[in-house]
């Protein structure tokens, strides 16, 4: 039996690259699966060829009450949340002299406050010995041209998760932060 056999996760950006891709992994796994994404079309194309149980759930990450109705669906539908994947993203590119205030809210408001609130919402649901899993991002280590302001949300979001670690503990939760490389997704793409 898999350990993923029964378990209730929640997957944001679960409509195209990796969310998608971990998304079919844990369905074909017999977990639960509630998909979350901001574009409605992109969503009803990808469940069409997906098997198993599972929700989707449009929204955008950037809009607290989004993530608050994202929860409460996951939790209306199947009582609790084992594992929390916050994998939406974007990654515009723009070097730092060009950069707008328009940019940076954009960036920091999806990668950053996207996450964070998702996290403060599912809290209270995610069970004892849960995992909550951001993906980062190699650029924020590494420093790669244009993307100043990506790089910074991904940095942020890897000390959010580390202060994270020592909140949740003591319920046995796990945080971890992946740092993928360059993976040919939709987001890869738009990078260049």
């Amino acid at each position: 039996m898999s350990k993923l056999q029964n378990k209730v996760a929640v997957i944001t950006g679960a409509n195209s690259g990796i969310g998608l891709a971990t998304a079919k992994l844990f369905l074909k796994e017999g977990a639960k699966v509630v998909l979350s994404g901001r574009r409605k079309e992109a969503l009803e194309a990808v469940v069409k060829n997906l098997d198993g149980d599972f929700i989707t759930v449009v929204g955008d990450v950037s809009k607290a009450a989004d993530n608050k109705r994202l929860i409460e669906e996951a939790v209306a539908k199947y009582g609790s949340i084992d594992v929390l994947f916050l994998n939406a993203g974007i990654a515009p590119v723009a070097p730092t002299n060009e950069l707008t205030e328009a940019h940076y809210n954009e960036v920091f408001d999806i990668n950053v406050k996207g996450p964070i609130l998702t996290v403060k919402e599912a809290l209270p649901h995610i069970t004892d010995g849960g995992v909550i899993l951001f993906n980062s991002s190699i650029v924020h280590q590494k420093g790669f041209e244009g993307l100043s302001v990506y790089s910074a949300s991904k940095g942020a979001l890897r000390a959010f998760s580390r202060v994270l670690t020592s909140e949740v503990k003591s319920r046995g939760i796990r945080v971890n932060t992946i740092a993928p490389g360059p993976i040919e997704t939709p987001i890869y793409g738009k990078m260049g």
